[in-house]
């Protein structure tokens, strides 16, 4: 027997033991493969706990996991090479859906002996005269512009040093003493020696965001892995697949 998926899933043999038959468990995504795009940043915290429990609730769907940029995923979606992407900011591609999963401020990022770090609480002005290390903004263009309209509107434009692709690359620069980087919360679960975290007053959000093909987000397998996520995300304990 084969699973007839839609793009970005691809057919798999079933074997073993079901607990329904084939075609209702094909219907209700649990049988089946997807690829799945991520951004690397999730990978140190959300990414793992996604995955974890959507394998326990589907077993029989087999995970495929791409570490992508946000513009790598936007083209796996396009191409059909992926099923569904994990990223930060909604994307504008009128071909894909995307979903927030999560809302999350920014902070700061700053080396732990930086005097701002002995505060436990920072205003955005505070940095005015802090080298930042940040994204070049062709790679998170909507993060960029939102982060340089926030120091704006506290009187200043971030003197950007150093630029880097990744989350976990720019937290390292901060380490080294080479500027300050304002990540969402999320990313303050990695505890790298030499970075401290720091909450800002008024930060604006970003959201984590799920994105599909359109049209994509009726397949099956598709919603049941945006439920999972979404579940975990906001600490809910996800239900198992419908009896």
């Amino acid at each position: 027997f084969f699973f007839q998926a839609e793009d970005g899933i691809r057919d798999t043999s079933v074997t073993g033991v079901q607990t329904c038959a084939l075609p209702i468990c094909a219907a209700r995504g649990e049988v089946g493969r997807l690829s799945v795009g991520f951004v690397s940043g999730l990978a140190f915290g959300g990414l793992p706990e996604i995955v974890r429990r959507f394998r326990e609730l589907y077993p029989n769907v087999s995970v495929d996991l791409r570490e992508l940029t946000a513009q790598e995923q936007e083209a796996a979606l396009r191409g059909g090479q992926v099923g569904i992407g994990l990223m930060l900011l909604p994307v504008r591609d009128p071909s894909l859906d995307s979903r927030a999963l999560w809302r999350q401020p920014l902070v700061a990022a700053l080396p732990a002996a930086h005097p701002l770090a002995r505060k436990r609480r920072l205003k955005i002005s505070d940095l005015r005269a802090e080298p930042f290390v940040f994204f070049p903004r062709q790679i998170r263009a909507t993060y960029f512009d939102q982060v340089m309209r926030w120091c704006a509107g506290a009187g200043f434009t971030p003197h950007v040093v150093q630029e880097a692709i990744e989350v976990p690359t720019l937290l390292s620069l901060v380490a080294a003493g080479v500027g300050v980087f304002l990540p969402i919360e999320f990313f303050s679960r990695l505890s790298l020696p030499g970075v401290a975290y720091r909450p800002i007053e008024d930060a604006p959000t970003v959201d984590i965001v799920a994105v599909w093909r359109r049209g994509d987000g009726r397949n099956p397998i598709i919603r049941a892995f945006l439920t999972v996520a979404e579940e975990v995300l906001r600490g809910d304990p996800a239900e198992g697949p419908p009896k």
